[in-house]
């Protein structure tokens, strides 16, 4: 028997590490195989280490968060994985990604455990490192991961150095919970079967990939880090950076959706916008001017920001008057909007009047029943306004599917006005500078009623040298 069987008779260690190399010419596949094989033999878990065997980080992300947050956390945490294989090749580390929906943008309508690939095209994610869906991971290898860590901002961020991390007590509430069978239960993402052996809170300051030294020195086989959100990019906008986002390339599907659109009703096409990609993003560079569609692309963000930054988010009358001034400028006709303006009707023109026998204030509402959008339609003077709405036989989109089509729209337009602080018109400007277009379209965005307009830090592309 070998030695790391021996022990109390009748009873075995869980977590049993089997060191089998290369005398014996086994491939990290076989060597799972075996374990697996060993495992249902002795009903304990085995996990093999050895020259190139396989481990796994899973992610998650604070659940508030919005998709195009969660885009950003991504491209943290593919970074930190492709370290990984770089800093500790004698594992095979794998990425695997966590389920989409339901979000809070999308609505109580929205699916949830959507995979990557209705969004995404997965191909293209692989040329940056290797990754598994959840579901495939779930299907090869069982509901049950070794650990857990919980990632916390340190309780007195002043005496932390930057790139620190340690085990800690936990500061927050835990969305786990331990049963009787000591494994932690929780939410993961609506899968009731999967678990974890092991729950542990780390308190961390600094980059994604800064963590590399201390993953690459558990035992663990299949790792999670809870609240990814907390680890920073590495280097925000270097060759690096762009290399993962350049490796996002939305699925197939959704720009087909997209390029049907923009060829219908804005009279854009790759060939004519000059926006034509090469295949492989690797070697794709974009060094000639984008020209766009002929039509201007605006994302307006309504909803929370209307009241969470009331001072840069314009009132729809603000934003129809910028919208002229730039049609007029550009010599355009064609407006594309992106928004998430709610469809609840309201009438545009409220007046406050006084009745005159008795001191009453009363307001009366006159015109037609309106939304925030078919309100936008009328106030643009200058040009028509449209918007994405689905096609018969598009419901696979759902609400995540429309809004990245919307962003493909927008990142095809002859010039481009976001809105501030929002995640959704930054990833537009990506899009954007990727597919080469000048930097004076690509980095604006609406003003507030009475703000002195500050625009858009430009991050421009990187490639290697």
């Amino acid at each position: 028997m070998p030695e790391a069987l021996r022990g109390t008779p009748g009873r075995f260690q869980i977590g049993i590490y089997c060191n089998i190399g290369r005398s014996m010419d086994a491939s990290a596949f076989g060597m799972e195989v075996w374990c697996h094989q060993l495992s249902r033999f002795l009903g304990k878990k085995v996990v093999c280490s050895s020259h190139n065997s396989p481990r796994y980080l899973l992610y998650d992300v604070n659940p508030p968060e919005g998709f195009n947050l969660r885009r950003d956390v991504y491209m943290r945490v593919a970074q930190l994985v492709k370290k990984l294989r770089k800093d500790d090749p004698g594992h095979n580390w794998t990425l695997v990604l966590p389920p989409w929906g339901p979000l809070y943008h999308w609505g109580p309508e929205a699916s949830d455990q959507l995979p990557w690939s209705h969004f995404f095209h997965l191909d293209s994610l692989r040329r940056y490192v290797p990754l598994l869906e959840l579901d495939d991971f779930l299907n090869e290898h069982g509901p049950h991961l070794d650990g857990i860590y919980y990632l916390q901002y340190p309780s007195d961020m002043a005496d932390n150095m930057l790139d620190t991390f340690h085990p800690d007590n936990c500061t927050q509430h835990m969305p786990y919970f331990e049963l009787a069978d000591r494994r932690f239960y929780g939410h993961f993402w609506g899968y009731t079967d999967m678990s974890a052996s092991s729950l542990t809170c780390l308190s961390v300051l600094g980059s994604s990939t800064s963590m590399a030294s201390f993953l690459q020195t558990l035992p663990e086989q299949v790792t999670l880090l809870d609240r990814a959100e907390t680890l920073l990019h590495p280097s925000y906008g270097d060759a690096e950076f762009w290399a993962v986002r350049r490796s996002m390339r939305l699925s197939p599907a959704i720009v087909a959706v997209g390029d049907d659109f923009r060829r219908e009703h804005l009279n854009s096409t790759d060939v004519g916008d000059e926006t034509l990609m090469e295949d492989d993003w690797v070697t794709a560079r974009s060094f000639h001017p984008a020209l766009g569609g002929p039509y201007l692309a605006v994302h307006l963000r309504r909803q929370d920001f209307v009241s969470s930054r009331a001072a840069q988010v314009p009132s729809l009358a603000a934003a129809a008057t910028q919208i002229d001034a730039l049609l007029s400028k550009l010599g355009l006709n064609l407006v594309f909007i992106a928004t998430d303006a709610p469809e609840e009707v309201f009438y545009p023109h409220c007046v406050e009047l006084i009745h005159i026998f008795v001191v009453t204030t009363f307001c009366q509402c006159i015109g037609v029943l309106t939304t925030e959008f078919q309100e936008l339609q009328s106030l643009v003077r200058e040009g028509t306004v449209l918007r994405f709405e689905p096609r018969v036989g598009d419901d696979w989109l759902g609400p995540g599917g429309v809004a990245a089509v919307d962003q493909w729209i927008c990142a095809h337009g002859r010039y481009f006005l976001g809105t501030y602080e929002s995640t959704f018109s930054f990833r537009i400007m990506e899009e954007r500078e990727i597919l080469g277009f000048p930097a004076d379209s690509t980095f604006n965005r609406l003003c507030g009623d009475l703000e002195s307009c500050e625009q858009p830090t430009r991050w421009r592309i990187q490639y290697p040298s």
